[in-house]
């Protein structure tokens, strides 16, 4: 082998490691994006550690900036009662009803599913995120009272007589109708794409959310603002784009301010409420009114 070749060979190599080295030290533009008001609940808080903790691609990335900066605007001056129960109500919502989950099959519950999950959950801990691992948690425990007197494997063998268990039944039933294609899904899914999907229903949550925000923007606008109620700190995120991307913004934006007005003339007289106890319950009242 030539000098030439040689030389050429050992200059991409060291060019190749250059590149892999300040690719693995870009700083994760998501690392700034902070919480800063009380208003926001403890599930958009871990939903928000859970961008974090996560790989997004730039769509995503510019998705949720937008969206967050429309947010921060619109709700500023808007009492905390009603920004907690848009935020949790939303992000019940886009757990227990989001579109990547097929409804309608209920699982056949047993003991011996909920140990699987956790069996799962327990080995592969590491590679859940806080919120991934939250939800798991969260869904095996849904299930604590049915656990008594072995219910969970029997209920299906009860005897139409027997009032009681069968009214525990129903309340089961209601249950397995949000959680079945979870309880699948944890099956299924490794922790990697599980993670995936919670990134994609955060996402979409945090749109949903900005659509509803013109109704306040415009109950509330003539109430006094101040940088008190920011509710997030965006960082500055700008890659480039070619001109044919920023016309697609742009066309976007028109669109989803189209969105967002109708959203606003919806009936919200539920959003004075703060009581969110019983989540499936809250969603279905949702599902039934729109």
């Amino acid at each position: 082998m030539s000098n030439k070749k040689y030389f050429v060979i050992i200059f991409f190599m060291f060019l190749s490691t250059f590149v892999l080295a300040e690719d693995s030290n870009e700083k994760n533009p998501l690392e700034e994006f902070v919480v800063l008001s009380k208003s926001v609940p403890s599930e958009i808080i871990m939903m928000v550690g859970h961008l974090k903790e996560s790989t997004l691609n730039r769509e995503q990335i510019e998705t949720v900036f937008a969206t967050a900066a429309l947010i921060n605007s619109d709700l500023q001056g808007v009492p905390m009662p009603n920004i907690m129960f848009l935020f949790k109500s939303e992000a019940y919502r886009g757990i227990l009803t989001n579109q990547y989950l097929k409804q309608g099959n209920i699982l056949q519950m047993s003991v011996g599913v909920l140990k699987s999950a956790k069996a799962k959950l327990k080995k592969h801990s590491v590679a859940y995120t806080n919120f991934s691992k939250w939800l798991i948690e969260s869904f095996i425990k849904d299930f604590d009272p049915f656990l008594d007197k072995n219910f969970l494997n029997e209920y299906q063998n009860l005897k139409r007589s027997d009032y009681n268990g069968q009214l525990k039944v129903k309340r089961l039933n209601k249950v397995l109708k949000y959680h079945s294609s979870w309880l699948n899904v944890i099956d299924q899914y490794t922790p990697e794409e599980f993670n995936e999907l919670c990134t994609k229903i955060i996402v979409d949550t945090f749109e949903r959310i900005s659509k509803k925000t013109y109704y306040f923007k415009t109950f509330y606008g003539k109430v006094e603002k101040s940088q008190d109620d920011i509710l997030f700190s965006i960082p500055k995120y700008s890659p480039p784009k070619t001109e044919s991307a920023l016309q697609e913004d742009t066309k976007s934006l028109k669109e989803q301010a189209q969105e967002r007005k109708k959203t606003a003339q919806k009936d919200v007289k539920n959003l004075d409420s703060d009581d969110l106890s019983g989540a499936s319950e809250e969603i279905d009242k949702i599902e039934a009114k729109e």
